[in-house]
């Protein structure tokens, strides 16, 4: 079935749609946010969400959590393709990523967000560089564009990066390290939404300066945009109440107020 939604000029207007086939419709409803570069608004964050008793978890203790978004941002995967042939694409280079990145205007889109499903900064043994093609041909633009947060799943875990890049490299240099660099996003990987493989728990020793916070537990996170300038993101463990932060930080947009906010994490 196909969901079509043309123009929705109003805001904080509730619209249902109904997805399914016959006896399996479901309806479901959003409400369309207000619009404005300081317009607030909550993402909720999940990754590798599975179908499982700790996913069911994810799940509850989200709901559950006071702060919860108005929106779920899923970074992938909810069903698992192992054993099945060609479920791994070959990676081709992202000719649309810089003609997209083009088209934001920051002073009515002052947040810059990317989702993808392989993390480029991993420190766990786990699915270890397999995203490294994809970042060496594209982190550029995320500095260039001064994107603000990449959040990615597929290790199944969590980790919260310093803003970083890696891009100075060439063959007469030889530099080769992540660098701290206030133009570079905050990536983080958020692929610990309860999958049936477990929890990815080897992690590379010593821990990198890149990596600014990580563990191994199932949980979710939110992102919560105070104005143009201002964000609050907060990530939630499971085993923990409801109201509980067990990382957080304050991001100051790397457009209209692009300060050093890696001194006001919390580990």
């Amino acid at each position: 079935m196909e969901v079509g939604l043309g123009f929705l000029g109003t805001f904080n207007t509730k619209y249902y749609y109904v997805v399914g086939i016959g006896h399996t419709e479901r309806k479901f409803w959003f409400i369309t946010p207000e619009v404005g570069p300081d317009a607030t608004y909550t993402f909720g964050l999940i990754g590798d969400l599975g179908q499982t008793y700790d996913s069911n978890k994810t799940l509850t203790h989200y709901e559950l959590n006071p702060r919860k978004g108005q929106a779920v941002l899923f970074v992938g995967d909810l069903s698992y393709a192992d054993q099945y042939p060609n479920h791994d694409n070959v990676y081709t280079p992202l000719t649309w990523l810089q003609e997209e990145l083009l088209k934001v205007n920051r002073s009515e889109t002052p947040w810059l967000i990317i989702l993808m499903h392989s993390p480029w900064y991993n420190s766990y043994n786990y699915h270890y560089m397999e995203g490294e093609t994809m970042r060496v041909m594209n982190e550029p633009w995320f500095s260039k564009y001064r994107v603000d947060v990449v959040f990615a799943g597929h290790v199944h875990a969590y980790e919260r990066s310093e803003r970083v890049s890696n891009v100075a490299y060439n063959i007469v240099n030889g530099i080769c390290k992540p660098v701290k660099d206030q133009s570079a996003p905050v990536y983080i990987t958020i692929g610990d939404g309860g999958n049936i493989e477990g929890l990815a728990t080897n992690m590379t020793e010593p821990q990198p300066d890149y990596s600014a916070y990580r563990e191994a537990s199932f949980g979710h996170a939110t992102f919560d945009i105070k104005n143009r300038t201002h964000a609050y993101y907060s990530w939630h463990r499971n085993q923990d109440g409801y109201a509980v932060k067990a990382d957080s930080i304050w991001f100051f947009n790397r457009f209209y107020h692009p300060v050093d906010d890696s001194t006001t994490a919390k580990s």
